[in-house]
């Protein structure tokens, strides 16, 4: 098996190392016997120990395989005769027989290390005997991710599908397949901030593609990052719990059957501390307003406070929000009631209480509804459709109540080719959900302002923003230009009036206003046009995510799991999704390359050129991605090096030509030493180190990495691998072996792994998934010259079974010369 030496694998490893030993000063090579290991002080006296380089999967050389040919030979040529002819060539080793069974003529063979493709097939075919040589061809799947419902997503692949009764024109469409042969987002995960409505923690899409706050620990109403926010796992909450639409209004206190009323609640685990409802007055009422929480319609106040009629208004309905006599806990998913009871009782003096009823603006806050105390049979007359305004405290769930930011969370970042449902744009984003929109949807802006300085503090890079209003603000202005300046990119949806009215966030400097197109690439209907439209994007009956629990969409006839919605907030997370691949192919771009990235690559609709009803284009991911400075399949040679022998030659790939320097770290991220400007260009490229430090000194015998930072004059990329330096001879494993491979752990099995060591060794295994996350590390020991078993029982560092899959193994050994070893292999669960 040929296993790809990923960056992120090589990171992991590290950390094992890292863990297990601590390093000694460079060139010191400490004897056994001071070797030793303390798991309960987790003291470790042991040198870090470079990687011994195994040969890896990388970027192929123009379109084959490195070091490998096929060759046919005639019918009828012996094997002696195919052995004399190996001999004229640079054959290591016949690797296999290729073809139908009973084939004997067709050879898969290795050549020798550094052996030229090109000049290995010349040799071949000078002689009679072959009929062809030619390299073994790479060939890249034409990526169609497996989820049941990706034929809905036109926006990503239109084949001219019809949509709601619509014909797509085929290639309408940002090309998401054809970009993610290129990046799926899991290079470098990205981080995208949702500000929006909040999510379904719980959606099957989206469960496992929440950001996740690592500083703070959950439920113990401590800020431990002190970031300002309690317990803020999974992002925050600024709307609580709430519904703030209203068309009319009750008379409260008006007489004997007016004067107790309630709105019933979802809790969803969270602290209760405030609050606000909104009152207006008629003349001077006499008794003020108990507002108080129940478990019980009938039952007993948990907590209160009274409002007094001075602090009402005569003029106009005002919101008034005050804390409960003591904060309690409303746990996930029981009911509770607000209830607000007045002594009053006078036909002209008394308190309107503003509440929206679901035959004007339909159910809004699917989660609860309202009541009026009649005191006849039944006690209590329920309004289903209907709810107060009412607005609690700030909290850390970002519940969605409305289903606007479950259906944009998807379009980014939903679970994909998992086999149902829908493929979000970046397969490896982690989506943020600050909720600053309620159940109505709507947003306020301090709450916008603190959900983007949230994003901007907590590591987000990508925020995207599909609401609008149509006045500017001097402070939201700030807000972005101080996450622009921490390097987020922002995405802001251009508006739905169909008009050129300018909405903000769209209209503000430093952010990315998007329009809508339809399955046709024509502009949406409903898109607004004028220059706040930088890009557009698909935004007409996007198929994705919603809330798996009625909430107020569903009252518009919007379906609960899954439905198509239409929108320039739909527009906005396709560029937001891109945005995310960019980022994840390279990581070191800023905010404008990225912006130019999207804008120079997109498909020009329209007058040639920017305009205001399609900015820039529509995006086009594959072009996009393809566009980037990009630094991939480094290697180098010989492995291990030895500086007293000659140069190191370091091979890299460059996507586009540009000039590169080579960076040289030790372990602890100290420079070493630094060369170039160098010419790269497009393809395979090799540079050279010496061994030798910025002073001239040879390096120390350790391990290293080695950069190559390249700059093409738009943009930047980099990547590090890591070089082992060896002076001496090395420790090795041979003979790995898995046994039994596949394993049932699921029925108690274990497997063993085991190794041949030349030397003493500390050694350990490890077992990482095909993602290259580690599994579980298991003990490191001292192990003699000789075979050495581990035994696996299927079980990761939490004692939980794995699932079924391939996984691998890690073999890993150091002697007392600080020589370091490692063999990598498939181990089956089943």
């Amino acid at each position: 098996m040929k296993i790809k030496k990923h960056k992120k694998f090589l990171a992991a490893i590290v950390a094992i190392l890292l863990f297990s030993f601590a390093p000694s000063s460079l060139g010191e090579t400490p004897k056994e016997s001071q070797v030793f290991i303390s798991r309960d002080n987790q003291q470790r006296k042991i040198g870090v120990d470079p990687l011994r380089e195994r040969r890896k999967e990388s970027s192929p050389i123009k379109n084959y395989y490195p070091e490998e040919i096929i060759v046919k030979f005639k019918t009828g040529v012996s094997e002696d005769r195919k052995n004399k002819i190996k001999t004229l060539t640079d054959v290591a080793n016949d690797e296999r027989k290729i073809g139908p069974k009973g084939e004997k003529n067709i050879h898969l063979f290795k050549l020798k290390s550094g052996a030229s493709v090109e000049e290995a097939i010349d040799r071949f075919k000078s002689q009679d005997e072959v009929i062809y040589a030619e390299p073994n061809y790479l060939r890249k799947t034409f990526f169609t991710p497996s989820d049941s419902d990706f034929s809905n997503q036109w926006g990503l692949h239109n084949t001219g599908q019809t949509i709601k009764g619509t014909s797509g024109t085929p290639d309408a469409d940002i090309d998401a397949p054809e970009g993610w042969d290129t990046e799926k987002g899991q290079s470098n995960p990205v981080t995208v901030t949702v500000i929006d409505s909040g999510i379904d923690f719980a959606h099957p899409e989206l469960d496992s593609k929440i950001w996740q706050n690592s500083n703070e620990i959950s439920g113990n109403n401590i800020d431990d990052d002190l970031n300002g926010y309690i317990d803020d796992i999974n992002g925050y909450n600024w709307s609580g719990i709430s519904q703030t639409e209203y068309t009319g209004s009750w008379k409260f206190g008006y007489n004997s059957t007016s004067q107790i009323f309630a709105q019933s609640i979802k809790g969803t685990g969270q602290r209760f501390s405030h609050i606000g409802i909104l009152l207006q007055k008629t003349g001077n009422p006499s008794a003020g307003i108990t507002v108080s929480v129940r478990s019980d319609l009938n039952g007993l106040n948990l907590a209160s406070f009274t409002i007094s009629s001075s602090e009402v208004g005569l003029l106009g309905e005002s919101e008034i929000y005050k804390p409960l006599s003591s904060a309690i806990t409303l746990t996930s998913g029981t009911t509770y009631y607000l209830v607000f009871k007045t002594a009053n009782n006078n036909s002209s003096n008394y308190y309107r209480l503003f509440d929206n009823w679901g035959d004007v603006i339909p159910d809004i806050y699917r989660d609860g509804q309202e009541y009026r105390y009649s005191g006849g049979s039944p006690l209590w007359t329920g309004y289903p459709n209907d709810d107060f305004y009412f607005r609690t405290n700030p909290n850390s769930y970002s519940r969605d109540d409305n289903g606007h930011g479950t259906h944009v969370s998807g379009i980014i970042g939903a679970e994909s080719d998992n086999g149902q449902g829908i493929a979000g744009i970046s397969y490896g984003a982690k989506i943020m959900p600050l909720k600053a929109g309620n159940s109505s949807g709507i947003l306020f802006s301090e709450d916008i302002i603190d959900a983007i300085y949230y994003a901007a503090d907590n590591g987000a890079k990508v925020i995207n923003m599909s609401f609008g209003g149509y006045y500017s603000s001097t402070l939201e202005q700030e807000a972005i230009d101080y996450a622009r300046g921490k390097g987020v990119v922002i995405f802001a949806a251009a508006g739905n009036d169909g008009n050129t009215t300018m909405n903000y966030p769209a209209g503000y400097t430093n952010v990315i206003g998007v329009g809508a197109t339809t399955n046709q690439d024509q502009r949406a209907s409903f898109s607004n046009y004028n220059s706040s439209v930088d890009l557009t994007a698909p935004g007409k009956y996007i198929y994705s995510t919603m809330p798996t629990y009625s909430v107020s969409m569903n009252s518009l006839g919007y379906s609960q799991n899954y439905d198509y919605v239409s929108g320039t907030s739909m527009a906005s997370p396709h560029t937001a999704g891109l945005a995310a691949l960019i980022i994840s192919q390279n990581p070191a771009l800023t905010p404008l390359e990225i912006e130019q990235a999207m804008q120079n690559n997109a498909d020009d609709l329209g007058v040639v050129g920017r305009d205001d009803y399609f900015g820039y284009g529509r995006i086009n991911a594959y072009e996009s991605l393809k566009s980037l400075l990009t630094v991939s399949g480094l290697s180098y040679s010989p492995h291990p090096y030895n500086p007293t022998a000659g140069l190191a030659s370091i091979s890299y790939t460059l996507s586009k030509s540009a000039n590169i320097w080579l960076i040289i770290l030790d372990l602890y991220g100290n420079l070493v030493r630094v060369a170039g400007p160098f010419s790269g260009n497009s393809g395979v490229n090799n540079v050279s180190w010496d061994g030798r430090d910025n002073a001239g000194n040879l390096a120390a015998q350790s391990w290293y990495y080695y950069v190559i930072y390249a700059d093409d004059g738009i943009s930047t990329n980099y990547q590090a691998d890591i070089m082992w330096v060896n002076y001496g001879s090395s420790l090795t494993i041979a003979n790995p072996s898995v046994s039994p491979n596949p394993f049932s752990p699921s029925t108690g099995e274990t497997v063993t792994i085991s190794a041949n060591f030349s030397r003493n060794a500390f050694a350990s295994v490890a077992i990482f998934d095909l993602n290259e996350n580690l599994i579980i590390n298991l003990p490191l020991e001292f192990r003699v010259q000789g075979i050495n078993e581990w035994v696996w029982n299927g079980r990761d560092g939490s004692n939980s079974l794995v699932s079924p899959g391939t996984y691998l193994y890690f073999i890993y050994g150091v002697d007392s010369g600080n020589n370091f070893v490692y063999e990598i292999g498939p181990v089956v669960v089943d």
